[in-house]
């Protein structure tokens, strides 16, 4: 019984959900360089952070350009190979000030580094 308690618990505290040390740190350095060059329009540049059956749709998307974004959260595959990234992109307005627009984007490990990727439907 106190087992089961136990792990009611662990699952309570998403212990479960959280990836392997380091893993988070890889994706999220990753998704930041990313953003980094997306929001400012640097496709070819971006592209290089985008999985390889993804890049002509990614280049070919019409993409608004950002003043910034932020980090909002992963949710991760149960064997920590993918996550949908959650980030909110600062959007300006003409006269007005930047607000936030959330995006969510679909990244996966391929040869180690984590790309950016169009999921299959």
């Amino acid at each position: 019984m106190l087992s089961c308690l136990t792990v009611s618990f662990l699952l309570a505290q998403g212990l479960f959900d959280k990836p392997p040390e380091g893993v988070e740190a890889s994706l999220r350095e990753r998704v930041k360089k990313f953003y980094e060059l997306d929001i400012r329009g640097k496709k070819d540049d971006a592209a290089k952070f985008v999985a390889p059956d993804s890049v002509a749709k990614y280049k070919s998307a019409d993409r608004k350009a950002g003043k910034s974004f932020d980090w909002n959260q992963a949710v991760w595959a149960d064997d920590f190979q993918s996550a949908k990234v959650t980030v909110n992109v600062y959007l300006a307005g003409d006269d007005a000030p930047p607000f936030p627009m959330a995006e969510l984007s679909h990244w996966r490990l391929e040869k180690g580094e984590w790309v950016w990727h169009l999921p299959r439907r």
